[in-house]
């Protein structure tokens, strides 16, 4: 079972029973293991000036972080004592984790293909995995947490909805900061599509839920955004996703009439593009120093480095998003 930071030192003393473990502080909710824990990727130094390039360099293939990190997590559920919902997650815990200690969070949510009663699932995305890959852990070593719904989460197609899983992935984010050593300056929300909405929404009620956002190919009411003038963030599109980009500049629209600044790559992005271009024109988007930042891919330029069979922008947008080593290292450099 995934132990809370109080509780590890006794437990590996006197051996864990099976069962809920109680969550910390005020909290009633509780987590529950399903696998044993297992290590993960390589620890290593932070990045160089000359380790920045390689870094860059270094972009794994799904396959390659399938067989490097998926069994690195382990699965556990969340039971939300307002409204008794479970919500199954996997974690990854990086090598020598220290309960004690104090490690970056970064929370990937996955479109909705992987609404699934089987918890691992999501762990089938590039998303998910990139950041437990010992290419970001030898960056930063983070725990990375990756929630798994049984249902849509919300809908976009017919009017703008939600279900109550939004609030109870609101009160999830707390919770996970108690039972693991997290540190609460440093607390990263990411996700595609579906993933991309919920935390859309979840900054939008509240930008201080999270350090920092990377928002990868989805839209919402902007109506329902004005919190993202208090938040920072990148909010990458294909630029052949009619409706992401249509929703990535109505967000525009809404933080210029609230008189809130921001920066836009001065040029779309090729997906096709080698790393090291890719990792010049984000240094570039960011160079700009605003904490709330957009980029495009060039349309027709993801179903090229990212064929799926669907011959659709939206879902090969995903894997180049998260290819991207520049807005990867760029999400953990924020602090609160």
């Amino acid at each position: 079972m995934p132990l809370n930071r109080r509780s590890f030192f006794h437990v590996m003393g006197v051996g864990a029973a099976g069962g809920l473990l109680a969550a910390c502080g005020d909290s009633t909710s509780s987590s529950s293991s399903t696998t044993s824990p297992a290590a993960s990727a390589a620890d290593a130094a932070p990045s160089t000036t000359s380790g920045v390039a390689a870094e860059a360099a270094s972009v794994p293939s799904l396959e390659e972080l399938v067989a490097e990190v998926k069994d690195s997590f382990t699965q556990a559920t969340y039971r939300d004592e307002q409204t008794g919902r479970e919500l199954a997650y996997n974690v990854f815990l990086p090598r020598d984790y220290d309960p004690q200690g104090s490690y970056p969070l970064v929370h990937f949510i996955g479109d909705s293909s992987t609404v699934s009663t089987d918890p691992t699932t999501p762990l089938a995305q590039y998303g998910a995995l990139i950041w437990a890959s010992e290419v970001t852990q030898a960056q930063e070593k983070c725990i990375v947490v990756v929630p798994a719904y049984t249902e849509t989460v919300l809908d976009d197609h017919d009017g703008y909805t939600t279900t109550e899983w939004v609030d109870v992935t609101a009160r999830f984010l707390p919770w996970l900061q108690q039972e693991y050593a997290v540190d609460p300056q440093r607390i990263y929300g990411t996700g595609q599509s579906m993933g991309c909405m919920i935390h859309l929404v979840l900054g939008g009620k509240n930008p201080d839920l999270f350090t920092a956002f990377m928002f990868v190919d989805g839209q919402w009411d902007p109506t329902q955004l004005s919190g993202l003038g208090q938040a920072t963030f990148l909010y990458h599109v294909a630029g052949g996703d009619d409706r992401a980009v249509e929703g990535q500049e109505a967000t525009k629209t809404m933080l210029t009439e609230a008189g809130v600044d921001y920066a836009v790559a001065e040029e779309e992005w090729d997906a096709t593009a080698d790393p090291q271009t890719l990792e010049r024109q984000t240094g570039a988007l960011f160079a700009q120093g605003k904490k709330r930042n957009f980029s495009s891919f060039v349309a027709g330029t993801v179903l090229e480095a990212n064929p799926t069979g669907f011959d659709m922008e939206h879902m090969s947008s995903f894997e180049p998003a998260y290819k991207l080593t520049g807005a990867r290292r760029w999400l953990l450099e924020q602090r609160s």
